[in-house]
């Protein structure tokens, strides 16, 4: 080969190269992305320092000790989470994203079950403030729940399985696995 016939094959296929990274940046031809949904509400994870569960007639609450860097049970006072279970609860409550906005205004809680909610979320963060948020009726297709900000109006759709990790920490508490040995 010459010279000349490679520059040509090197110029055509830089133009060929950018015209490809053109054209998948672009996305011509490509799937259009659909906006993600807003989140329900957000919280930064290391401002929360309790947590209280409410579900079923049953409360269950937990308390963050930073000397240990351990989440602990109120009620039990020197027993920690079982951090295998407690995983990423905190997480989880610093906000999740809803699936739909239903209302800005709710004129009947109790179409939603939000005059008697079936659960009550409330935390205390590093400021001393608290959130309480209300988890009303499943939807028909049990998928979603109804939900709210204690002292907002906006009605929103959450995935039910965000309130059923929660509701589970009443219903099977992330004790340790030493609670249970027998002595």
């Amino acid at each position: 080969m010459n010279l000349r016939f490679s520059l040509i094959l090197i110029i055509i296929s830089s133009w060929v190269a950018v015209g490809a990274v053109f054209v998948i940046d672009s996305g011509i031809g490509g799937e259009t992305k659909e906006a993600q949904p807003p989140f329900f509400y957000n919280v930064p994870v290391e401002d929360l320092v309790e947590i209280k569960v409410e579900t079923g007639g049953q409360t269950q609450s937990f308390n963050y000790r930073e000397s240990n860097n351990r989440w602990y049970f109120d009620n039990y006072p020197d027993v920690p989470t079982n951090t295998d279970r407690w995983g990423g609860i905190t997480t989880l409550l610093s906000g999740p994203r809803t699936q739909r906005l239903i209302s800005d205004h709710i004129d009947d809680p109790a179409k939603y079950g939000l005059d008697n909610p079936t659960a009550k979320y409330t935390f205390t963060l590093r400021d001393g403030s608290t959130r309480s948020i209300l988890i009303g009726n499943y939807t028909s297709d049990k998928s979603s729940t109804y939900a709210k900000v204690e002292d907002r109006d906006n009605l929103v759709l959450v995935d039910s399985s965000w309130s059923d990790v929660l509701n589970r920490l009443v219903t099977d508490p992330p004790v340790p696995e030493w609670m249970f040995t027998l002595v």
